[in-house]
């Protein structure tokens, strides 16, 4: 196989910066699995799909990211595609109600209802938390926990 073909089947479209989008994912992933929902290319690698909202948008009541030093630092003030700020906090609470289907470019469907939701969440200091794992120089890791409330009940 030649590296143009290996560079073609590894390579995937991002919106904006890989960063934000990694824990717009997490989130985003975190928040679909609360509604009992796993996209098929988490399963079995299919092909992302085009990017869109989430179809039931629950009840977020928080947002909580855990990752290393050098995303959270990359991270940190990077803007947000469609948005006039960025960081963290609005990256994760964006992604939980954002479709996970198109993977790390689901940044691409988020609307002014998403981001003003988001936006919302982002301020509140117990709705959105983060957690830097300092032990963890050499690895890129994100993982996010979201409480939804789904059908009139709470998961995790």
């Amino acid at each position: 196989m030649d590296a143009s073909k290996i560079i073609k089947e590894m390579t995937r479209p991002v919106m904006g910066c890989t960063e934000p989008a990694a824990i717009a994912l997490a989130a985003s992933l975190a928040t679909a699995a609360a509604r009992n929902v796993i996209p098929d290319w988490v399963r079995d690698d299919s092909e992302r799909g085009e990017p869109r909202r989430a179809p039931v948008v629950p009840e977020i009541e928080m947002v909580a990211v855990r990752t290393v030093r050098s995303l959270y630092k990359n991270a940190l003030a990077v803007g947000i595609p469609g948005a006039s700020e960025g960081g963290i906090h609005l990256a994760a609470a964006l992604g939980a109600f954002l479709d996970p289907s198109s993977g790390l470019n689901l940044l691409k469907a988020s609307d002014e209802e998403a981001l003003n939701r988001a936006r919302a969440m982002a301020r509140e200091p117990e709705t959105v938390t983060l957690e830097v794992r300092e032990d963890d120089r050499d690895v890129l890791f994100v993982e996010a926990r979201v409480i939804a409330v789904v059908d009139g009940e709470r998961h995790v």
